[in-house]
């Protein structure tokens, strides 16, 4: 029974080192990598301990030990678990980052394929300063952006449908507004 502490930090070692280890992408094994130190560290821990303190402790005083290599293991646990946390929110972020990503790369190809496709010089010279804008433009955006980037790329596809020039030009205005819009939001969501 002394034992058991020691034991359950050496069981732990191959959970972990399976769960870093194992088939997945780099980016997922890099972020459990704190996951499998802190088990290591634990393990060198609970050792200490046991054979600092624990070996020399009488039989009758063994409930003393116990209570700090359970304190230890508690420890550990909320550790770990906060990795975990962190873990799952770190990736949480990253698929929001790549959603957006993808979302104004078809903003960007949207606007490429309209441009392309126009003839009249007047709606190409605007389209061309939208262009622009939206091609320099970052392509990473915050969540509360998301309206402003299906507002454009609504706008974009409306473009084709525009016969008046004047018309044209509003639309070309109201795009390069939700480009500042957007801009301004990122700035105060990443700033």
């Amino acid at each position: 029974m002394k034992y058991m502490f020691c034991i359950i930090a050496i069981l732990l070692q191959p959970i972990f080192t399976y769960t870093v280890y194992r088939k997945q992408d780099k980016r997922q094994a890099a972020l459990k990598v704190p996951l499998l130190c802190m088990s290591v560290l634990y393990l060198v821990v609970q050792f200490i301990f046991f054979f600092r303190y624990c070996i020399r402790v009488p039989e009758g005083y063994q409930k003393y030990p116990f209570l700090f290599q359970g304190l230890i293991l508690i420890g550990f646990l909320v550790i770990e678990i906060a990795f975990i946390l962190n873990n799952r929110y770190v990736k949480e972020v990253d698929t929001k980052e790549q959603n957006s990503v993808h979302d104004f790369k078809q903003i960007i190809q949207s606007v490429e394929l309209k441009l392309t496709s126009i003839k009249d010089v007047e709606k190409k010279t605007l389209l061309s300063k939208v262009y622009d804008k939206v091609r320099y433009a970052d392509k990473v955006s915050s969540a509360e952006v998301v309206k402003e980037n299906k507002e454009i790329l609504r706008l974009v596809q409306q473009l084709s449908d525009t016969v008046e020039t004047e018309q044209f030009a509003e639309q070309c205005t109201q795009i390069l507004d939700l480009l500042e819009v957007r801009r301004i939001k990122n700035v105060k969501e990443f700033g």
